[in-house]
């Protein structure tokens, strides 16, 4: 399984800090800048993309969301449209 086709994939993008800069955005874009286990069921994932942070949060059972975060993780600093061509790590 790609992460392409992850549930909810890709997820909104709301900005991190509403600066003058900001904006709403929707699709494959920006570097991805870090991913986050939350609470059980959901990976954030911060991405940068014109001098401005943003994140979105994918909803996931818990053996999924290990994985997606594993996967992402080793991959920080990369598109996000490279990111979403990846192969999701088995367990």
């Amino acid at each position: 399984m790609q992460v392409r086709d992850l549930p909810g994939w890709p997820p909104n993008w709301d900005p991190v800090s509403r600066r003058s800069n900001w904006m709403v955005i929707r699709g494959e874009f920006g570097v991805l800048k870090r991913v986050l286990a939350k609470q059980p069921g959901s990976v954030h994932v911060i991405i940068s993309l014109s001098e401005a942070d943003y994140f979105g949060v994918l909803y996931l059972n818990a053996e999924l969301c290990d994985r997606v975060v594993m996967t992402l993780g080793s991959h920080i600093g990369k598109t996000i449209a490279e990111v979403a061509a990846l192969e999701i790590v088995r367990s």
